[in-house]
């Protein structure tokens, strides 16, 4: 897999960063023991990766540059807002069932 691949993963093809911040969120359980913080972190780190993988995707020209404030603004909340939704599906397929 190239970076660009990867970066295209975490930010748009198959909610790379609600699976990222799953999978850190299990690495990290150890250390934060509280549920309502772990719940919190998870809410901030999927969004936040899909951003960082995002910003860098446009600033190595992999995609197009969303434009103005209001694209970015718009593009931004649509990540955040999949990243969010897909992490706690994650979490509810994977841990509430058992």
């Amino acid at each position: 897999m190239e970076l660009r691949d990867f970066l295209l993963w975490l930010f748009a093809d198959g909610g790379g960063a609600a699976i990222a911040a799953y999978w850190l969120m299990e690495r990290l359980s150890k250390w934060v023991t509280s549920a309502a913080y772990r719940r919190y972190l998870s809410l901030a780190l999927a969004p936040a990766i899909a951003w960082v993988a995002f910003a860098g995707a446009v600033a190595l020209g992999y995609v197009n540059n969303p434009g103005d404030a209001q694209g970015w603004l718009e593009m931004l909340f649509t990540l955040g807002f999949t990243a969010v939704i897909g992490s706690q599906g994650a979490h509810g397929y994977l841990k509430l069932r058992e």
